[in-house]
């Protein structure tokens, strides 16, 4: 019996998926460098990529959405900087766990001893969605280590998610076809198909078809306390047509509290803005990082 928990309904989907996944690395448009970083929860895998001179740039995808589809974002990012793409562990991906984060100190934990073994001091984060609530947990209790923070549609970290979702998490549950959960690609991404490659979007249904259910995400809610400790530079990225949380309620809420924040609304984008906007989202980044660099450079 394997000491290792399955983020995957069954072995066969889970060989399927990792298929899916590996085509997908396929169409990384730079080349990278891949390695599994033993931790105490297990090997975590990491795609390494860009400029070895340069400041590091720490990325974590969204739920069910793994390294791969940070693949619209990479070309740009890795002319200046050195990045490090992480599977989470507990998700559907290439990380291997033995049980699933039961606490905000285990995932700071995990995190840090990753970008540890990797022999890296300080760093910026860049997370989307589910991802985004680990970079804002790492920069909340590790703030000498990290440089600056990016947050793109943020879920579940300053709000609670919109009461929409479980509305579709139970209609793909009552109708468990692929046209469903395109369906639901579609809402979270402002109603419209996603711009990237077919083999992404398969990835993408694959990981909401194949996931065990049974192992439960981290979430968590941060206090204005916790927020209020952020100090380092923060970009705060949110489509205008958000549906996964209430963006007013989101953006009042980081800019009352997060003092070194600058928030900006992308139009006609929606939760997936990353993969649907690169053309919008690379350049706003990067002259972020080039501002923060700039800073720690004068």
């Amino acid at each position: 019996m394997s000491e290792y928990l399955s983020a995957y309904k069954n072995k066969t989907v889970e060989a399927l998926f990792l298929e899916k996944y590996d085509l997908c690395l396929k169409l990384w448009p730079v080349p990278y460098e891949e390695e599994y970083i033993e931790t105490e929860l297990g090997p975590t895998y990491v795609i390494k990529c860009g400029n070895k001179e340069g400041p590091v740039l720490v990325l974590l995808h969204g739920k069910a959405a793994t390294s791969a589809l940070w693949s619209p974002n990479i070309t740009e990012l890795t002319q200046k900087y050195y990045i490090i793409a992480i599977d989470i562990p507990s998700d559907i991906n290439k990380t291997r766990f033995k049980k699933p984060f039961e606490s905000t100190g285990e995932a700071a934990d995990w995190l840090i001893g990753v970008i540890d073994r990797l022999g890296i001091d300080k760093f910026s984060l860049m997370g989307c969605s589910y991802g985004s609530f680990f970079a804002m947990n790492l920069s909340v209790l590790e703030q000498k280590r990290v440089e600056s923070l990016i947050i793109i549609a943020p879920s579940i970290s300053f709000t609670n998610i919109r009461k929409q979702l479980w509305y579709w998490a139970i209609k793909m549950i009552l109708s468990p076809f692929d046209s469903t959960k395109m369906k639901f690609l579609e809402w979270i991404n402002a109603g419209k198909p996603l711009r990237v490659p077919k083999d992404f979007t398969d990835l993408l249904i694959m990981g909401i078809k194949y996931a065990n259910v049974k192992v439960k995400p981290l979430i968590h809610v941060f206090s204005d306390k916790e927020l209020s400790q952020i100090k380092i530079p923060v970009l705060l990225l949110i489509g205008q047509k958000e549906v996964m949380t209430e963006i007013d309620d989101v953006v009042a809420r980081a800019t009352r509290v997060i003092k070194n924040l600058k928030c900006q609304i992308i139009e006609d984008a929606g939760h997936t803005l990353a993969m649907d906007k690169p053309e919008v989202v690379n350049p706003i980044v990067q002259s972020f990082l080039n501002g923060v660099h700039a800073g720690i450079k004068s």
